[in-house]
């Protein structure tokens, strides 16, 4: 790992991230909860810590992903635009993160105008 990455800042982040997709709660875990949480997930696991942190980042990230996806298809099926939910797809997993991301924003942008006009 890279010198001075906060591994428990990061699975406290990806926790977070997890009960505000879940839970609609933002900043559930502060460091001292993350901290129990990682031991108690570490010792249920039989797993080391890295392992456990590198599992949940990556349960948080492609749930994250999903759930963008999933509105970003939505919004183009509202807007009736002529691409099959095959074609969506696809082209999805074929973006850059930076690239889903802005795709992201613009579609936030777009709804935006939408609902301002309505």
């Amino acid at each position: 790992m890279k010198q001075g990455f906060d591994k428990l800042e990061a699975f406290r982040c990806s926790l977070n991230a997890l009960t505000k997709l879940h839970c609609n709660e933002p900043d559930a875990y502060d460091k001292g909860r993350a901290a129990a949480m990682l031991q108690q997930l570490t010792k249920e696991w039989r797993c080391d810590e890295n392992h456990v942190v590198m599992a949940v980042a990556q349960m948080a990230q492609s749930e994250i992903d999903a759930r963008l996806r999933h509105l970003v298809q939505q919004t183009m099926e509202k807007l009736q635009l002529p691409l099959t939910e095959e074609e969506f797809r696809e082209n999805w997993e074929n973006l850059s993160e930076e690239k889903k991301m802005e795709l992201v924003d613009s579609t936030i942008s777009l709804l935006k105008g939408i609902k301002k006009e309505g």
